[in-house]
């Protein structure tokens, strides 16, 4: 996978096209960005990336997306666009986001709050 600049959509705003292969897989439309990765083995990549994508800036919070790479098509799972992530585990069935010490999970397409 990897990550590319376009082209310039506004005076303060660029768009980025992530590749897949050498296909165009998804765009970024932020200034910067962060992501998280599954531990992969030595033999294989990681199955599933995190991505922060600051749009309006690093003062803004980020869009949050799953890029997941374990079944035979990838795909892109928009998850929230009202949380900064501060950290990431990973669970087979599920992703757990840790924002300002309280914990999130996000599984079968929800998110929702850990007590």
């Amino acid at each position: 996978m990897g990550i590319s600049k376009v082209d310039r959509m506004r005076i303060d705003s660029v768009t980025f096209t992530v590749q897949l292969a050498g296909y165009d897989f998804d765009k970024l439309y932020g200034l910067r960005y962060l992501y998280y990765t599954e531990s992969g083995s030595r033999d294989r990549p990681s199955g599933r990336v995190l991505m922060e994508d600051f749009i309006g800036g690093a003062s803004d919070t980020p869009s949050i997306a799953l890029y997941d790479f374990r079944k035979g098509r990838p795909e892109v799972v928009q998850i929230t666009d009202k949380l900064d992530v501060e950290n990431v585990r990973w669970r087979p069935d599920a992703v757990l986001l840790e924002v300002d010490d309280q914990w999130y999970e996000f599984k079968r397409g929800k998110l929702s709050r850990l007590n």
